[in-house]
Order: C-alpha cells, then structure tokens, then sequence
C-alpha cells in the first residue's frame, strides 16, 4: 500500500496530548496550540524553514510524496520529537514540549543516515528512524556529549528490496519495514535485521 500522495512535500499531522495541539509542518516550523483556546503557546522556526527557494519551484512539476512519510510529532514524557524530511535540511529536532525550548537537534549526518525518511515511532527509551539505515536514538542520553545513537541496522539495497510501500510499524520487539519484494524485520533490543520475500 504506497498510500494518499501530496505534491505539497509534506501534510501537517497533529498530535494531541494533554489539550495541547502539537505540530510539524516537515519544512521548518513546529508548535503547540492551546487546543481549547486556539491560542500558540510556541513556535519554532528551523533551518528548514530558511533555505532559499527560487519561484520557479512553485510551477516545476514535483514527485509526490506517499502519506506514509508525513512524520507528526512524538511526545515522550516531557519532551516533543519531530522529523523534517525535506533536502537538504533533514533533522530531528527534540524540544521541551511545554516550552518550546529545543534540547537537542540532529542532522541527518549527525546520525549517520545519507537519507532519513520518516520517524518511524519510540519503543522504551529509543526514537526510531528510518533511512537508508535504521537508526535508534536514546532519548535518556540526551544530556551527555556526542552522538545520541544507540544501534544502527542495516537496510539491504533498493535493488534487492525494491521501493518502499508504506509507514514502518513497530511493536514492543520489532520494527516492520514494507517493501515492493518483501518485510524488513529489525529487532529492536538487538538491531539484528533480515529481510523476508513476499
């Protein structure tokens, strides 16, 4: 199932939690909306929202983009993640969900991926991120120096694998990843993955 497409580059999908209406446009601004007054309660603007575009990208014909890859925000404990996919700017951004104050971001680069596609979900203390690997970030070690990954998994190439068909899922062990020829399975606990053939 590749799922609805948008030529926008990405569809705003809010989370709500203690009425409060989080968003992540994907192309440079995250909030929090008091959902009973309506009212912001933070905006913050990110480096996706700066890069410069030229008008003509407006009428260029644009690929569109599978509605599995629009990432809504995360909340885990006191903290909000969200996941911007578009080039070049690609990061994940961890925020005080009450706040707005950001924690810490981090690049595509800064975790390893050369492509990150969507933001796949948390299990225990880990955010899930899928890209041309599958990477785990420790959200307890958030407040230490360096890199904030926790394991790392292999995803085979698109020429064994095909495209991929739809949003990961996870369940308490596993993460699922649908592809045109078959599942990628990673475990969770140990990041040992194998792909299944349809």
């Amino acid at each position: 199932f590749f799922g609805l497409a948008s030529t926008t580059g990405t569809i705003p999908i809010p989370t709500l939690v203690d009425d409060v209406v989080f968003v992540s446009t994907g192309q440079g601004a995250d909030c929090a909306v008091d959902a009973n007054a309506g009212r912001i309660l933070w905006l913050q603007i990110t480096e996706a929202a700066k890069t410069v575009h030229s008008p003509n990208e407006m009428y260029s014909p644009q690929a569109p983009v599978p509605s599995w890859r629009f990432n809504p925000p995360l909340v885990y404990g006191d903290k909000l993640i969200t996941c911007e996919t578009t080039e070049p700017a690609s990061a994940v951004h961890i925020y005080n969900r009450t706040t707005g104050q950001l924690v810490r971001s981090f690049s595509k680069k800064d975790l390893g991926l050369a492509t990150m596609d969507v933001l796949a979900g948390i299990v225990d203390s880990s955010a899930i991120v899928v890209g041309n690997t599958v990477v785990a970030i420790d959200l307890k070690a958030l407040d230490k120096p360096g890199s904030p990954v926790q394991w790392t998994a292999e995803v085979p190439l698109a020429a064994e694998t095909g495209r991929r068909q739809g949003r990961p899922f996870l369940s308490k062990q596993w993460l699922y990843v649908p592809y045109e020829k078959g599942i990628l399975r990673v475990d969770v606990r140990t990041a040992k993955s194998e792909f299944r053939y349809w």
